[in-house]
């Protein structure tokens, strides 16, 4: 704020005629008159806002023209349509088939269960004294905990 003041002043400082010298025209010019009556031409041109716009002769054929040819391209965007359908439902069927194809090969990999229980029971008995006994002690916790949980339900029961 301070620098405008500054200005301000400095700027009417400079508006000022030397001392010697008198603000007023020469009485034979013709100045003051003029910049009044240019004053007065441009505050009626101002107030009365800008002229108006003239509009290119052949605007309005120029702009139903291309409306004309933007209807004539409908048809072709329709087909296109149907294709960019027919695309996805292609797309849709080729994804499907990759995933059957997928699942097929994983299945034949994955080990095949037992078939039977007498089988099982076979491989089992099969099997070193060794490998079960670290799960025959596991069944036995497994058991111990079911049955205090039964009698902890059991005792819990009015």
């Amino acid at each position: 704020m301070k620098t405008w003041i500054e200005k301000f002043k400095i700027s009417a400082a400079l508006d000022q005629p030397p001392a010697g010298e008198s603000k007023a025209p020469a009485s034979g010019t013709k100045a003051p008159a003029e910049f009044a009556e240019q004053m007065t031409a441009l505050d009626r041109a101002l107030r009365s806002g800008p002229p108006a716009p003239v509009p290119y002769p052949g605007l309005h054929e120029s702009i139903m023209a291309a409306v004309r040819d933007c209807r004539a391209e409908v048809g072709p965007a329709r087909a296109a349509g149907w294709r960019w359908g027919l695309a996805g439902a292609l797309t849709c069927l080729l994804m499907l088939g990759g995933w059957g194809a997928w699942h097929r090969v994983a299945s034949r990999l994955a080990p095949a269960p037992f078939r039977n229980a007498a089988s099982v029971e076979e491989q089992v008995a099969a099997l070193p004294a060794k490998v079960l006994s670290p799960l025959s002690q596991e069944w036995q916790a497994l058991n111990l905990d079911l049955e205090k949980t039964a009698e902890f339900l059991l005792a819990s029961v009015p």
